[in-house]
């Protein structure tokens, strides 16, 4: 028995993404996307776009059937609503650019103000009523930079001191080497000034402060040990070598430094305080409970502020390696002093990011060793009488440090060598700050001030 075949019309399935809602849809070959955007609830927006899986436009008044085979993904895509207000739809033009010149007019500026002080600071012409002006403005520059609300928070941290350093330096004229003195502790004292108020900006934007409190330590170490050198009339040169001597106890202590935990966190005070204080007052309430979210939010501040902090210190021996050995290489004390020094520095900054988290600080340590023996090959080379030995020594240093590095990272390990590395690596902290020491002849300064 034969059965007439009824005509059945052929239906398109596809899956249709609208956000985070997906509809599975089977229609006509006759029916056109307008009309499932209108039963799915989407209203028809200027700018509203339909692509497939492949990124191509379709069109919405078309059949969708000749666009799109059967149980194809099409995805829609609706604007982003137009920003209300003159300044909203200002910060919107801004962050559309591609790139954003925000960071590179911040640098810009922040360039300028540093080859300005260091105009003043090498020239010891008098400017008169011209330095004074240059200092009000890049002084006015500083503040307002460190006050501002913009989208490049990064720059704008780093360069408003670097404003105020200017605004310090081109304050005072340099006439000799005193002024000159006079003249950096100032700009440095200004740029604490203008880190503070940066960092006081972004607590309370709450935003980009860990780049800001990184930025005020350091700063402020540095404005401080040269502003108290400067008072007690010590040699230019200390500043340097102290600040190299804390190179390998700043890398020891920015992990632990880095990561606050708050103490209610760790212990219930609610259970453990018994101090005559708890008992006539209230009970401590504890933080409540430990989410993810939390912690998160707190390693990725960490880590954020670890690779500022290992940044920063990591400038610090390419910097003041050359002006220390310059100072010291004329004296056998003082030279063997730099020489252990920079010895130091290159075994510290070798091994210590052997059990180093992230890039930045597995690789800028290394950098800078590497930097050092070559400051120490150049320099070394031509004041010291046997600089060919020394330079020799800095290229097998530097081919040993690179095969343990290339061993490292294709998985050697060994427990007697990780004990021998740790050995020699303490033996490098502690001998850096009384070597820096030598190498500034705080011997000969110290026997002067008691005789």
């Amino acid at each position: 028995m034969t059965v007439p075949a009824t005509a059945v019309q052929p239906l398109t399935r596809v899956a249709v993404h609208l956000g985070s809602r997906r509809l599975d849809v089977a229609l006509d070959a006759s029916r056109t996307l307008a009309e499932v955007l209108t039963a799915a609830g989407v209203t028809r927006t200027p700018g509203l776009l339909v692509i497939d899986a492949g990124g191509r436009a379709l069109d919405l008044t078309s059949p969708l059937a000749a666009q799109v085979e059967d149980g194809s993904l099409v995805h829609v895509v609706a604007p982003a609503p137009r920003p209300r207000g003159r300044a909203a739809r200002a910060r919107a033009a801004w962050v559309a650019r591609r790139p954003d010149p925000q960071p590179a007019l911040i640098g810009a500026a922040g360039a300028s103000a540093a080859v300005l002080g260091a105009v003043e600071l090498l020239d010891p012409a008098h400017r008169g009523w011209v330095a004074l002006v240059a200092a009000v403005v890049l002084g006015v520059g500083a503040l307002l930079l460190a006050t501002a609300r913009t989208t490049a928070e990064s720059a704008a941290t780093l360069v408003a001191p670097l404003l105020g350093l200017a605004a310090g330096v081109a304050a005072v004229d340099p006439a000799g080497d005193a002024d000159r003195r006079l003249a950096l502790v100032a700009g440095l004292v200004a740029a604490t000034g203008a880190a503070a108020v940066r960092f006081v900006t972004t607590r309370a934007q709450r935003r980009g402060q860990d780049l800001a409190t990184v930025l005020l330590t350091a700063v402020g170490v540095v404005a401080g040990l040269a502003l108290a050198v400067l008072l007690a009339g010590l040699p230019a040169v200390v500043v340097a070598a102290v600040l190299l001597g804390l190179v390998p106890f700043a890398l020891r202590l920015l992990p632990v430094w880095s990561l606050s935990v708050p103490d209610d966190q760790l212990v219930d005070l609610a259970h453990v305080a018994r101090t005559a204080p708890s008992v006539r007052g209230p009970r401590p309430r504890g933080l409540g409970r430990v989410n993810e979210r939390q912690v998160g939010r707190t390693v990725d501040s960490a880590e954020r502020r670890s690779d500022a902090g290992v940044l920063l210190v990591c400038a610090v021996p390419p910097v003041l390696v050359p002006v220390l050995l310059v100072a010291a290489l004329g004296d056998t004390l003082r030279g063997w002093g730099a020489v252990v020094l920079v010895a130091g520095l290159v075994v510290v900054l070798s091994l210590q990011p052997r059990s180093a988290r992230g890039a930045v600080a597995r690789w800028a340590p290394r950098v800078a060793a590497a930097l050092v023996l070559v400051e120490l090959a150049a320099v070394g080379g031509s004041r010291l009488d046997d600089g060919a030995l020394v330079a020799v020594g800095c290229v097998l240093l530097a081919l040993v440090a690179a095969a343990v590095s290339i061993a490292l990272g294709r998985g050697w390990s060994s427990v007697v060598a990780s004990r021998f590395g740790d050995f020699v690596e303490g033996l490098g902290v502690v001998a850096a700050m009384p070597a820096a020491l030598i190498a500034a002849d705080m011997i000969e300064t110290l026997r002067r001030m008691t005789s």
